[in-house]
């Protein structure tokens, strides 16, 4: 093993450059050399004074992105967002009856309990009523009296006779009017029916309009004496004789 002659590193026998400094280990080097140089004669490096500042390492992070922040907020909201439809879905389930419990509600008595109670038909059937009115009772035929009793100058007992009456005394109130040629509603003359109806009242009525009464349909004693007087007098014709 050989030395080279300018940095003194070992080398083979037979080699021909210095494996430490490349030179040819075959020449002879000078003193003169800027190259030649002893191990020994190597510069020490020198420490500056004063303090050493070293420039900070770089954060391997390195500054964070907005697009970073705007993911974990996405991310935070998605998980809220489920965790508020789990509870949800918790809260629609319907709970389920044990069915060994005693009380518990069933499907079934919640959906009677909730249907509304049915209606009752109601049959509703029309019945016909017929009112029956009693027949009058018949009319006694004239008897010849109707004459005597409207030739009397007082009504017979006092009375009122109106629409409905019935009786002799209706039959001479006719005669009277009949024989003063007065007519019933139709315009035909007047009949001893004994019936004050529609057509005796027509006739009162007349008579009273003629006479200056009060046109009530009504024979009072009033009406009647007028009407006696009328019977003594008419046409000059004495009717009660």
């Amino acid at each position: 093993m050989s030395y080279c002659p300018s940095c003194g590193s070992a080398s083979q026998p037979n080699a021909i450059f210095c494996t430490g400094c490349g030179r040819r280990v075959d020449q002879p080097s000078s003193d003169t050399s800027p190259l030649a140089v002893t191990p020994s004669e190597q510069p020490t490096p020198r420490t500056p004074a004063g303090p050493v500042f070293t420039a900070a390492a770089p954060d391997p992070g390195g500054p964070r992105s907005p697009l970073l922040w705007v993911g974990l907020l996405v991310l935070a909201v998605l998980v809220v967002g489920g965790l508020f439809m789990l509870v949800s879905s918790n809260d629609d389930k319907a709970p389920v009856a044990d069915s060994g419990q005693v009380g518990a509600p069933t499907a079934s008595a919640s959906a009677a309990t909730s249907a509304p109670a049915p209606t009752p038909t109601v049959t509703k059937t029309k019945i016909k009523t017929k009112t029956v009115t009693p027949a009058p009772p018949p009319v006694q035929p004239y008897s010849g009296n109707a004459r005597v009793i409207a030739c009397d100058s007082t009504m017979p007992n006092g009375e009122y006779l109106g629409r409905g009456d019935i009786g002799e005394s209706v039959a001479a109130l006719q005669w009277a009017l009949a024989s003063l040629n007065y007519v019933g509603a139709s315009g035909a003359p007047l009949g001893q029916d004994g019936q004050f109806g529609a057509q005796t009242e027509r006739a009162v009525l007349s008579f009273q309009r003629n006479h200056g009464l009060p046109q009530d349909g009504i024979v009072d004693q009033r009406t009647w004496s007028t009407m006696n007087v009328s019977l003594r007098s008419f046409q000059g014709i004495n009717r009660c004789y």
